[in-house]
């Protein structure tokens, strides 16, 4: 996948039939090179996604309760970002699931969501490209299954349901029972990402960023193949 950042138009906007205006581009050969060091196999340049999943995961809940971003960090602006659409598409999936909602508005919804599905594939393929950026990965390292971006795409909806069944728990002290459980998920994936990313600054393990190729779009449909 290029290193190259393509806009993303505003859900509600384009939903609503409007041209969307892109926002923030970001693109790797824009930002000013970094020094690099050697480490292990692989070359890492300075500062370089030093976040730990300990402190993305407390940027996800300070995005969930609406707290602004405290870290600054490009990594961590992304993955707010990613939370914040999440939690949009979150909200509109129970929106249309009310029993008492208009034919209209369920309709509404699912149009949004679609849109917001794509703002979020987007912003996994700039997390990666962002950490593509910072790290020249080594060709002989044994490659993952998934890239960083979908992982933390995956923790943001952990981080998401947690926060929303805590919620829930002070209606009905049945939901009580998960948060535990809930818990255990955060942390494990949590760690998991820390010895993912440690593999990867240390140049044992590498990631292909995917691009994902849907076939939907927010745009006229293709001509069907002959």
């Amino acid at each position: 996948m290029s290193a190259s950042i393509r806009p993303r138009r505003d859900p509600a906007s384009t939903a609503a039939g409007q041209p969307g205006q892109p926002d923030r581009l970001e693109r790797a050969d824009q930002r000013e090179p970094a020094s690099g060091r050697s480490v292990g196999t692989a070359t890492v340049a300075e500062g370089a996604f030093l976040l730990s999943a300990s402190e993305l995961v407390r940027e996800m809940e300070q995005a969930v309760r609406g707290v602004p971003i405290s870290d600054q960090a490009s990594l961590a602006r992304l993955v707010v970002e990613l939370v914040r659409s999440n939690l949009r598409q979150w909200d509109l999936e129970d929106a249309s699931r009310d029993p008492h909602a208009s034919d209209a508005k369920v309709a509404t919804a699912k149009r949004t969501i679609d849109h917001l599905n794509l703002d979020r594939h987007h912003l996994v393929e700039e997390i990666d490209a962002h950490i593509t950026a910072s790290l020249d990965q080594s060709a002989t390292a044994a490659l993952a299954t998934e890239s960083p971006g979908m992982v933390l795409d995956r923790l943001s909806v952990l981080v998401i349901r947690r926060a929303r069944t805590a919620e829930a728990s002070f209606r009905d002290e049945t939901y009580a029972a998960r948060l535990s459980a809930l818990d255990a998920m955060v942390a494990s994936l949590s760690g998991a990402l820390d010895g993912y990313l440690h593999e990867l600054r240390v140049g044992t393990r590498r990631f292909v960023a995917y691009e994902h190729l849907k076939l939907y779009s927010t745009g006229p449909f293709p001509p069907a193949a002959g």
